[in-house]
């Protein structure tokens, strides 16, 4: 048999997963610590004298604004300078490192005032440059107008090497990643191993559930997910193995109740065959018990389809309103040969007209269900008292009978099929037992409330309500 999962890879492929995973961790590692450390430190220098110079040209310090520039550059490590529209310096101070860059004559003055000049008020400009071969420097410049003139206010920010910062980082991560990838592997190994075994006894046990061992357990893993996939997979093999005892039955239980009438209608046929085909009158009672017994198998295959297009949901239910007492008169009338014959009892007083809106034909198999349910289990007097009345905003359908009734323990299990009363029926020679399991599902698909009363040695009422349809 092909198993679920490759229990022998399993661990394998986790553990993998866990290590790519770490290697990439190293990766992203080594390229934001090493490889772009300078573009990232350009960056966040470029976004650090931006923001100076924004702070310095909205300054409204107009009294002591040379002490301010001069304190601003002092504390930020870069030099500030204003300068006119003619490019000569009015104030300014800071770094004496960067001074010799700012001087008017510089190439990166030129450049940045010429570019200034053709910009608004406020706009910044700013990016990193080569000042000598081992030297870069963040520039940055704004407009600063005022009534009578345009002045331009520009920070210089040296730029550290930062070579040797980063080869130190390069053999301490060199150091670091190959001990990290050592445990990492070895870390990994073993988380995969506690994840992955829960899943193979999963497996395995899913593989025996597969070919029919419905005694197996699926054990909990010690993960949340895992113990909630286990209490799933108990409770499916629970009802697959109620479907599968269900199966059986079923099949057992129509196996017999074919049998009986095939084996009546074989015998009886050749009775007609070798004794009664010249006599009348033996010939006709022959070939009723005959048709009799034809009736029986094709109430049971009826009863059978119509069961399972209802639980699988293939059925379509026609609403429509509809009187509900006619329809039980209809039905009660179906039964007057066998009130006729064998002296049952149908007792129906109601003649008041009720509507409901539901499927017609639908709810007259649950009301022919019931009352020949009540038929077969009813007492010595062969009495069923039917009611239809009004109950709050519904109508209520009632059959009872007058048996040995059901035992309380036993009243959950009624709607099973094929199901029967520890006390047995009365009439044994009808019902298909299945009966009401097509009330059940009928009566649920219409959202109806019904259920059952009995009590041992008072007989049983089964019921169900729909609501009036004024």
């Amino acid at each position: 048999m092909r198993k679920f999962i490759d229990t022998k890879g399993l661990k394998f492929k986790m553990w993998s997963y866990f290590t790519l995973f770490s290697v990439f961790i190293f990766v992203m590692l080594w390229l934001f610590q090493i490889i772009f450390l300078n573009t990232y430190y350009e960056s966040m220098k470029i976004s650090e004298v931006r923001k100076i110079i924004k702070n310095v040209s909205q300054s409204d310090n107009e009294e002591n604004y040379e002490e301010f520039l001069f304190q601003t550059a002092f504390n930020n490590g870069v030099i500030i300078q204003l300068y006119d529209s003619n490019s000569r310096p009015l104030l300014g101070g800071g770094n004496p490192a960067a001074n010799r860059f700012a001087h008017p004559q510089s190439r990166e003055y030129k450049e940045l005032f010429e570019a200034l000049k053709k910009k608004e008020k406020g706009d910044i400009i700013s990016y990193a440059t080569n000042m000598r071969a081992n030297m870069r420097m963040v520039v940055a410049g704004t407009k600063v107008a005022s009534s009578s003139n345009d002045f331009y206010l520009m920070v210089y920010a040296p730029l550290a090497p930062i070579s040797s910062t980063t080869e130190v980082l390069k053999n301490q991560l060199l150091l670091v990643t190959g001990i990290l990838l050592i445990l990492s592997f070895i870390i990994s190994y073993f988380i995969a191993k506690r994840i992955s075994n829960p899943l193979v006894k999963i497996t395995s046990s899913a593989n025996r559930l597969a070919k029919g061992d419905y005694e197996v357990k699926f054990e909990k893993g010690g993960y949340t997910e895992i113990n909630h996939l286990s209490d799933t997979l108990n409770f499916a093999t629970g009802e697959l193995s109620k479907t599968d005892s269900l199966r059986r039955d079923l099949i057992a239980n129509v196996s017999h109740d074919l049998k009986t009438p095939l084996t009546i209608i074989k015998s009886y046929s050749e009775m007609i065959r070798d004794i009664s085909g010249e006599n009348k009158e033996k010939r006709d009672a022959h070939t009723k018990v005959i048709i009799d017994e034809a009736d029986k198998m094709s109430a049971l295959v009826d009863d059978i389809l119509a069961l399972s297009k209802a639980e699988s949901g293939t059925y379509e239910y026609n609403f429509t309103r509809f009187n509900i007492t006619d329809v039980v008169k209809s039905i009660i009338n179906r039964f007057s040969s066998l009130a006729e014959k064998e002296g049952y009892s149908i007792q129906f007083c109601d003649t008041s007209a009720f509507f409901v809106c539901a499927d017609e034909a639908k709810i007259g198999q649950v009301i022919h269900n019931l009352i020949n349910n009540a038929v077969n289990y009813t007492g010595e007097d062969k009495k069923v008292i039917i009611s239809i009345k009004k109950h709050e905003k519904n109508v209520r359908f009632s059959v009872t009978d007058t048996g040995e009734g059901i035992k309380e323990n036993e009243i959950p299990r009624i709607w099973e099929r094929y199901w029967r009363s520890s006390y047995g029926r009365s009439r044994a020679a009808a019902g298909t037992g299945i009966g009401l399991s097509i009330v059940k599902t009928f009566l649920t698909a219409h959202n109806a409330d019904f259920g059952v009363e009995s009590k041992p040695g008072e007989g049983s009422t089964f019921w169900f309500e729909l609501p009036e349809d004024i």
